[in-house]
């Protein structure tokens, strides 16, 4: 794990990003997930409580698992599984 004084604004970028994708994919599962309409609607006010501690978590998980910290010009088998733990534990 990469110590936090070791960080440059890449990697700050790199953690808003995932942010910003996180944030994205989270409406789109609750939009899929309750489909559009009115439960979609209904749901919105506890999307937006839960939404900044979910991301908070997230920022943790991703610096956790070096999602914040690699190079990702390529993807290679352990950033794969990277992914795969830190999906596995944002949705658990």
């Amino acid at each position: 794990m990469t110590r936090l004084t070791h960080l440059t604004s890449r990697n700050f970028l790199i953690a808003l990003h995932d942010v910003l994708a996180t944030t994205a994919a989270l409406f789109a599962a609750f939009y899929v997930r309750f489909e559009g309409g009115d439960g979609f609607f209904q749901r919105l006010p506890v999307l937006f409580q839960i939404l900044p501690y979910f991301l908070a978590l997230s920022v943790v998980v991703f610096f956790l698992f070096n999602l914040t910290t690699t190079k990702w010009r390529f993807i290679s088998l352990p950033d794969a599984l990277n992914i795969i733990r830190a999906a596995t534990v944002l949705t658990l």
